[in-house]
């Protein structure tokens, strides 16, 4: 799911207005881009509105320039299918920094691509930025606003190419499964000996709460490698998390989809 398009920092605009020399800091940081493959920023009406508004009143023909070649609405860089159930389910829990709402940065997130600001504030001059979802969940979000930030995030780039999982050589044997002690143990346990045989697949960590209402195998994928499991077909919606060898969001997402593949029918 590589994402060539950046997402506007929203929050970067609050109660401030863009000076030149604001604008000539991120047209350094879009030329950047620019030389990488990033060439779209996604932004919202409004946000787009009140930079027209700044363009107009510096009137000048090279920021009017990028300003229309630079920024896209609407927000969302591709039409979310209903059907498209992890992507409409982790778009639907707010981010948040410093209890501020932050769409742009969930957007950021999901997509695994950079989050764009205009350097109107010291924190917005870091190249990572750490935000939460109304999960609790802890995210760290690409962050360009100056030149610099594209050096400092060369690891994570390096990363976006083709997938390179890596896998688990432990026997499936000895991966003892943990569940917990109020149900279902039998039913756990026989699918635990499937999908223990995944070499993507490290440990079962524990099993989940009753979600009878949950028809989807895959529950949550988290960037820290762990994937929550439901098992559809069960009448109480049975399900455990497994550690799997994902070492980011974009890998464990990759994983979840070979385990659904492999073990949901």
């Amino acid at each position: 799911m590589e994402c060539n398009e950046v997402f506007f920092n929203e929050l970067c605009l609050k109660n401030k207005s863009l000076s030149f020399d604001t604008w000539k800091t991120m047209i350094k940081a879009k030329s950047a881009l620019g030389n990488i493959g990033f060439t779209i920023c996604r932004l919202s009406n409004a946000d787009y509105a009140q930079l027209m508004d700044s363009v107009k009143a510096l009137n000048n023909p090279t920021i009017k320039n990028i300003f229309f070649q630079f920024f896209h609405t609407p927000f969302e860089t591709r039409e979310i299918e209903e059907s498209d159930d992890k992507a409409s389910d982790f778009l639907s829990k707010e981010v948040f920094y410093n209890s501020n709402s932050a769409y742009g940065f969930s957007l950021a997130s999901y997509y695994d691509t950079f989050a764009l600001s205009f350097a109107t504030s010291e924190e917005w001059e870091q190249s990572k930025i750490q935000v939460a979802r109304n999960t609790g969940e802890l995210l760290e979000i690409h962050h360009i606003s100056k030149l610099n930030h594209i050096n400092e995030n060369t690891d994570w780039l390096e990363t976006r190419g083709e997938l390179e999982l890596i896998t688990t050589d432990a026997d499936p044997l000895t991966k003892i499964p943990k569940f917990r002690d109020d149900h279902g143990k039998d039913e756990l346990d026989a699918f635990w000996k499937k999908i223990r045989n995944s070499e993507y697949v490290v440990s079962c960590i524990n099993s989940l709460r009753f979600s009878s209402y949950n028809r989807n195998f895959i529950r949550n994928v988290y960037s820290d490698g762990k994937i929550e499991i439901t098992l559809p077909w069960t009448d109480k919606g049975l399900g455990l998390v497994i550690q799997s060898t994902g070492r980011n969001r974009r890998e464990t997402e990759r994983i979840a989809n070979l385990l659904e593949e492999k073990y949901s029918k």
